[in-house]
This record gives C-alpha cells, sequence and structure tokens, in this order.
C-alpha cells in the first residue's frame, strides 16, 4: 500500500479535475488508507473515500477539495468488496471509536499491517516486510461473518454532555467535541455498558448536570471504569464542582445496592478549563482507590489514574512476545539484567523478572513506582528494583550493573532523544522497544537503524476495529558502530 505516501502527493500540481465539493461521482478504490478510508484516482487526482473498501466501486459525494487532494463519503456501492460486512454498531460511522467496523475483522488487521510496512518505509527508510515475524489477531469464531469480537476492553472513559437539555453519555462524533449519546458499545462488557447507562439514568434523575465545554460550567465532565480479571468494576466520576453530600450517598448507595461488584467509586475533582480528563485531587466515597488486574499470572494493584493496557487478552500476547525477543539469541537469559524504561506500575518489569537476572524499573510519575513496588511484593518477586527518575538519566546510572538489554514502552510521543543517545552511548546490546504508535516509532528506529539492526517486529492487534496497532521490535547492536 501507498496510502501514507499519497498524502505527500505533489502540493504543486494544479486541480485540473472539474469537480466540485457536494459533487457525486463514480469511483473504482484501488487502494485502503491507514484510517480505513478507500482511495480512488481521477486522472491522478487522488480522493480519500470514507466508507469504501479497496476493490469496490462506489457513487461518492465530494465534502472537501485541496490541490492534490479531496475527502468524500460513499453513498452506494455498486460493487461489493468480499471484505464488507454491515457494521453491527448502530452508532458507526458517527462515532469515532472504531473506523473499521464495516470490514471483515482479519482484513482489519491486513490494513493495519500494510499501512505500519509503509509508515516504516517512509519514515524510518526501514522496509520491514520481511521483518514481520507473526501478526497477533484477537481469537474470533471463523464461522461467524461479523467476527463477534466484543467486550475486550477493561477500561473506558466516556465524555459527559448534554442534548436538548438531558444529560448524555457516549463517544465522540470523529474529529469533533461532539458526544455521542451511546447505550451500548461492543468495545465493553456487558457488565460495563450496563453499569454507565444506570448511572446515566441516576444522573438524569437526581437533576445532576454535565459540564459544558463552552461555557466550562455543570458537574460531570466524564465517566471512567475499570473491569478486572474477576469482572470487578472501579467506578470514577470526574467531576468540575463539588457534589452535595446527600446526592453523594444516594449516587453511592444506588450503584453498590445494584451492582455488587462494584468494589470502589471515586470522585475525581478536575477544575481545569482544559481536555485533560483527570484532575490532580480525588476523594474515594467506596472502597479503596485500588483494584487488582491479572496479566501472565502476575497480580497488579492499580489506581484510578494508573496506566495499564485496556486489552487483558492481547496483552498477555503482548507480553509473552516481549520474553519470546528476550530469549532470543542468548545462551543464557537467566544471567542477564535489564532495563525496563517507563515502566509504570511494573507490568513489563514483574513479567519478565522470572525469566532474567535482574530487572531495573524506571518510570518518572512517582504514584507509578509506588505502586510497581507493592506489585513486585504482592507476587513475591525480589529480583527487581524500580526507581523515580527519568530513563535517560537512570541509564547512565545503571550501565555498571552490567545491563544486556533495555526494554521501551513509552506513550504515543515515542522515545525523547535524550534517551535514544543514552542506549547508543552506552553500546546496549539489545533493545526490545514497545509501541502503540508506528509514526513515533519509525521516527526513533531512522535514528536506532545506524547502530542496531531490526531483527523482529510482531504486531498486536490491541484495539480491534480501530485503526491503532501494537508493536513490539527486537533490535540488536551493529557488530561495528557506525
Amino acid at each position: 500500500m501507498l496510502s501514507l505516501l499519497y498524502r505527500e502527493w505533489d502540493k504543486n500540481m494544479i486541480n485540473q479535475i472539474n469537480i466540485k465539493e457536494n459533487d457525486i461521482v463514480t469511483l473504482s478504490i484501488i487502494d485502503q488508507d491507514y484510517d480505513g478510508l478507500g482511495i480512488a484516482k481521477l486522472d491522478d487526482y487522488l480522493i480519500f473515500v470514507k466508507g469504501a473498501i479497496v476493490g469496490e466501486k462506489v457513487t461518492a459525494k465530494i465534502d472537501k477539495i485541496s490541490k492534490s487532494f479531496a475527502f468524500a463519503h460513499a453513498l452506494t456501492c455498486l460493487k461489493k468488496s468480499d471484505n464488507r460486512i454491515d457494521p453491527k454498531c448502530k452508532y458507526f460511522p458517527k462515532c469515532g471509536g472504531c473506523s473499521l467496523l464495516h470490514m471483515k475483522y482479519p482484513f482489519t488487521v491486513h490494513v493495519k499491517k500494510n499501512s505500519f510496512i509503509v509508515t516504516m518505509k517512509k519514515i524510518a527508510g526501514l522496509d520491514v516486510k520481511d521483518l514481520i515475524d507473526e501478526v497477533i489477531m484477537m481469537d474470533y469464531d471463523k464461522t461467524k461473518l461479523d467476527y463477534d469480537i466484543k467486550g475486550f476492553r477493561n477500561k473506558i472513559q466516556m465524555p459527559v454532555s448534554s442534548s436538548n437539555g438531558k444529560l448524555i453519555v457516549g463517544y465522540y462524533e470523529k474529529e469533533t467535541h461532539n458526544v455521542i449519546d451511546i447505550d451500548y458499545c461492543f468495545s465493553q462488557s456487558d457488565n460495563v455498558n450496563d453499569l454507565i447507562k444506570y448511572i446515566k439514568n441516576i444522573c438524569r434523575d437526581l437533576k445532576i448536570s454535565s459540564y459544558d465545554e463552552v461555557t466550562k460550567k455543570g458537574i460531570i465532565r466524564h465517566i471512567l471504569i475499570r473491569e478486572n480479571y474477576l469482572n470487578e468494576l472501579m467506578v470514577v466520576l470526574i467531576i468540575n464542582e463539588e457534589l452535595k453530600k446527600d446526592l453523594i450517598e444516594i449516587l453511592k448507595n444506588k450503584i453498590i445496592n445494584k451492582y455488587h461488584n462494584v468494589i470502589s467509586i471515586i470522585m475525581n475533582y478536575n477544575y481545569k478549563k482544559n481536555n485533560v480528563i483527570l484532575g490532580d485531587d480525588y476523594k474515594v466515597i467506596f472502597g479503596k482507590d485500588e483494584i487488582i488486574d491479572c496479566i501472565l499470572n502476575n497480580k497488579y494493584k492499580l489506581s484510578h489514574k494508573s496506566f495499564f493496557q485496556v486489552n487483558r487478552t492481547q496483552t498477555n500476547k503482548l507480553y509473552s512476545k516481549v520474553i519470546e525477543y528476550l530469549k532470543d539469541g542468548e545462551e543464557d537469559i537467566n544471567n542477564i539484567n535489564v532495563i525496563d524504561g517507563y515502566c509504570g506500575v511494573g507490568s513489563i518489569s514483574l513479567s519478565i523478572a522470572k525469566h532474567v537476572k535482574h530487572v531495573y524499573g524506571i518510570e518518572v510519575v512517582k504514584e507509578a513506582i509506588d505502586d510497581a513496588i507493592v506489585n513486585a511484593k504482592i507476587n513475591d518477586i525480589h529480583n527487581v528494583s524500580f526507581y523515580c527518575d527519568k530513563v535517560e538519566d537512570k541509564i547512565n546510572d545503571l550501565i555498571d550493573k552490567d545491563i544486556d538489554c533495555v526494554v521501551i514502552d513509552p506513550p504515543r510521543k515515542g522515545v525523547e532523544r535524550s534517551v535514544i543517545d543514552s542506549i547508543i552511548n552506552n553500546r546496549i546490546k539489545k533493545v526490545i522497544y514497545v509501541s502503540c504508535n508506528p509514526a513515533t516509532l519509525a521516527r526513533d528506529l531512522g535514528v536506532l537503524k545506524e547502530f542496531y539492526d531490526v531483527k523482529k517486529i510482531s504486531l498486536v492487534d490491541m484495539f480491534c476495529y480501530s485503526s491503532g496497532i501494537e508493536t513490539v521490535c527486537c533490535l540488536v547492536k551493529k557488530r561495528k558502530q557506525v
């Protein structure tokens, strides 16, 4: 696929095609964009078509034009792709949560894989086609046409708004901040869907107002729910104003009396006039600010602010792949020392600890390090050490520990250049890079490739029916530094 390159089409090209916004055109779809848009050409003029699949012929309405390309949305499908299915979600395609629900599940992963390959070539200058040793999909029933994959998210956070004076809870409409009122989301469990709907109705009955992003007034901004491996639930209400005590008591009692698997209810106070979801202050109104989850037979204490992978099933596979890459090429893995950069609550550190000599976890967020230390005790794991520090600074401090490998799992913005420089300067033998953002991964590999060979890559489909993909890359230091 060349879809990412298409958007870098000749910017000086003048549109000679006689089309205007709102025109209806007939198009043959020749390729697929990374976000699921179909790609067509009219005399070399590119048109990205929402709702179209490669191989199809559609009529489409032109939404927006520029000199080098246009955007459109499909109206009718004159020739259907074998990879098309009827979306099971009634909110698709308006909801911005999933962009690939009109495609068969295996094809969605195919689209992501090809887009990943193009991104690596375009940004990093790397041809990774033959380096991808596995694409790890969700388990699914191949006999079902719609591939009934649902309930895979263990954490959701839904914005609260109002429509016609009525409080609503849902997800944002694609590319807007307009909230769509959603009663059922397939990515969430039935437990969570039911609970969200119940909380919404309680708030309506109690006349609790929703937060307005324009006026900056109103009470409830978001609802966050975590669900663990035992189907226990943590409820977090993110509010802009303090609720009266009697309302808090009514709200709490209604929830815990109906849902006996709710073990924690928290009020998080966010008074900031921005789009950040969680505030700094909070109050526990039921239970504790903790829930226990499980990955690869290790238990993890999570607070409502903890970062933790949202797809438990695929996280088990992801961390198993990290362990596999750790073992690859090692004569005695039990004798190697590993740094886990951006370690969070210690989920990767503790997953690999039983296989290696020692793990040194580094994380700049103190609360996460506190949780990581507790999680090591919970699991009776002693060959780990956790440090609250910047990764680039602590790598230099730990180099005398005879570090053999650095595992990095950074946020979407990727790895700071100073961290990459520390890895290169300390001549770390192996790097395992876990990424949720192919673009920033490619940027970082573009630097690392001068000093490291990319040996293997696995793609893990954590975010089903969306354009997102998780990646594990194994890099080994070149024999001779460039």
